[in-house]
């Protein structure tokens, strides 16, 4: 095993690295893996140069052990929310889980009781071009030129191995839970909606489709873009979802009416169309909004638009092609309150305390390279030359921040292990949210569904003071008997219906809505209500006629009023000329138990 690294130190500005040669182990940790004949180019900071040792470094790992078959591209990668797994996606029309403490710690690597690989998934049928994590870490999503979108769930008991595939059977027991169909071309990119309750997916074929993972279901087809959409995003506060397309346009779009608030296509026009991906990617403090494929002279460059304005008014350059994939890293950082020689010092930590926040991206490009940057420094912070052969097309970062993983088509994967000195001290759970709900209010009410992870518990607003209105409207009171006269007062007597039968057989009843007085009782019979002013009108009665045949059912049917009963023989047995059917409709007729026919007369009695 060799080991490389590249330090810093040196007088002047601009000094560069431009050969690290390659050393036998003589350092411990995470370093990089390369052949003795192979050199490479990293720049940290301003002032470089190889040959002195001192603690500021970036640490660099090329494991060779991380590969899909037959040494295939590698297109997407992605880390678990925990910080144990990460997932590939290749051109073998797999999709692979690892074991990320085997990638990033050597003496777990080389454990032989310790499983690199944990699962293997071949539900694909083409090159798989994106994988990506739930925020809650229980779902896996993958999308392919197959045109489908894979949702893949852990579940307990160990995983076993695809029938007919000469794979090892899995060691985690990933299981195909969702197939989300609608694409007709490539899907592209993936993203998950803050609190997972839905997941975009932009494909070649113009559209941007957003589902509902739980039951498989669309939520909206986004028709905005007028060629490939190659790349989406979500806001991190879940107001917004960005796009990216080969038309030279980012698209922002409103979650609650899915409206376009803003059409961006000035950085973009001096692009380039031909890009595998343009992944663009929001920032985690939600200010600003980082896009691909722009262009300014001298450079390729990756446009920043800040959120509310959506106007352009930075970017990251240094390019020479096109920059095809952003990510930030998902903490916020403070400058460290750490001296030299590594003791807190209480200015700094005053300054620290003071600071405003910042956020480090990497930018992965065409030209083989990358950059990482830190927003509250003009220069970036890394630039990484040869670690790769081909195009860096995916990017993704440890859950503490300080961990860079990336892939490129060459087939291999390299981890960047920054230290806090390089960074700065990533703030603390409790300060982030802290920070966010400060900007933006109380994020915890905005979030819908349920995750189904543990420590979102914690996360749970403290219960109301003021007491909530219930959706129902109060229960009456029912009326008590021999209730004392002061609770009569109060209490109003219900309105009843008395029926009202017509005839003297069983074959026929006919009832009336009737109000009945609740003072002279129900024996009283029926009053009319009468309205002061109106002009007095004889009631109008709402009958039926209720039948009932030789077989016991019983058939009920409305009888129109007009001063009388109309008898079954009077009713038409047609239907009106204006009837949408246009068919005769045929009356039932009335039967006693002797097989007979039975008529009602206009009186509302029988007759046979």
């Amino acid at each position: 095993r060799r080991s490389t690294r590249a330090v810093r130190t040196g007088t002047g500005p601009g000094l560069r690295v431009e050969a690290a040669t390659s050393l036998r182990s003589v350092f411990a940790g995470p370093d990089v893996s390369y052949e003795t004949s192979q050199r490479f180019s990293v720049v940290v900071g301003d002032c470089l140069r190889v040959g002195e040792t001192i603690d500021e470094m970036v640490h660099i790992y090329k494991p060779e052990f991380v590969k899909h078959d037959g040494g295939s591209p590698i297109f997407s990668v992605d880390c678990h929310p925990d910080g144990t797994r990460l997932a590939t996606a290749g051109g073998d029309q797999k999709v692979k889980v690892w074991n990320l403490a085997s990638i990033k710690d050597r003496a777990v690597e080389g454990d032989p009781n310790v499983p690199q690989i944990l699962a293997t998934l071949s539900e694909h049928f083409n090159t798989v071009n994106c994988v990506r994590f739930s925020k809650n870490g229980q779902f896996l999503a993958s999308g392919s030129t197959d045109t489908n979108v894979f949702l893949y769930e852990k579940r307990p008991g160990p995983g076993r191995a695809a029938f007919g595939s000469s794979d090892a059977p899995n060691v985690e027991n990933w299981v195909s839970c969702q197939t989300l169909r609608g694409h007709l071309s490539d899907v592209i990119d993936l993203s998950w909606a803050p609190d997972d309750s839905m997941l975009a997916s932009c494909s070649l074929d113009n559209l941007v489709i957003v589902w509902d993972p739980r039951l498989g279901q669309k939520v909206q087809t986004l028709k905005g873009h007028t060629s490939f959409v190659k790349g989406v995003s979500w806001d991190p506060i879940g107001k917004y979802l960005c796009t990216q397309a080969d038309d030279k346009s980012v698209i922002v779009w409103r979650v609650d009416d899915w409206s376009v608030v803003s059409k961006i296509t000035e950085p973009y026009q001096s692009s380039m169309g031909n890009t595998f991906s343009m992944r663009l990617d929001w920032s985690p403090d939600g200010k600003a909004v980082t896009t691909c494929n722009s262009y300014k002279k001298p450079s390729h460059t990756a446009s920043v638009l800040e959120r509310g304005d959506w106007g352009s008014k930075f970017d990251f350059v240094g390019h020479k092609g096109p920059v095809v994939t952003v990510r930030f890293s998902p903490a916020l950082f403070k400058p460290s309150d750490k001296d030299e020689n590594g003791k807190v010092c209480k200015k700094l930590t005053a300054a620290a305390r003071d600071a405003t926040p910042h956020t480090v991206i990497a930018c992965g490009s065409q030209d083989c390279k990358m950059t990482v940057w830190a927003t509250n420094r003009p220069k970036p912070v890394c630039i990484v030359k040869t670690c790769f052969t081909q195009s860096v097309v995916d990017t993704c970062w440890s859950p503490d921040g300080y961990s860079l993983i990336a892939c490129s088509t060459d087939g291999t994967v390299a981890v960047f292990t920054f230290d806090a000195s390089e960074l700065g001290c990533a703030m603390t759970d409790t300060e982030t949210r802290a920070f966010l709900s400060k900007e933006y209010g109380d994020l915890r009410r905005r979030v819908g569904p349920i995750l189904e992870d543990p420590s979102l518990l914690k996360f749970k607003p403290p219960p109301a003071t003021t007491p909530t209105k219930s959706p129902l409207p109060p229960a009456r009171t029912p009326a008590v008997a021999n209730a004392p006269p002061e609770a009569a007062q109060h209490t109003k007597a219900p309105k009843r219906v008395a029926p009202q039968v017509v005839g003297n057989g069983n074959a026929v009843v006919e009832n009336s809505s009737v109000v009945t007085d609740p003072v002279a009782g129900a024996g009283a019979g029926p009053v009319a209500k009468t309205v002061p002013g109106a002009p007095t009108t004889a009631p109008t009665a709402q009958a039926q006629r209720e039948t009932v045949g030789n077989d016991g059912r019983r058939r009920i049917m409305p009888v129109p009023q007009g001063g009388g009963f109309v008898s079954a023989a009077a009713a038409p047995s047609f239907a009106p000329t204006n009837s949408p059917l246009g068919k005769r409709r045929l009356e039932p007729t009335p039967m006693n138990d002797n097989g007979k026919r039975v008529q009602v007369n206009a009186m509302g009695g029988l007759g046979a």
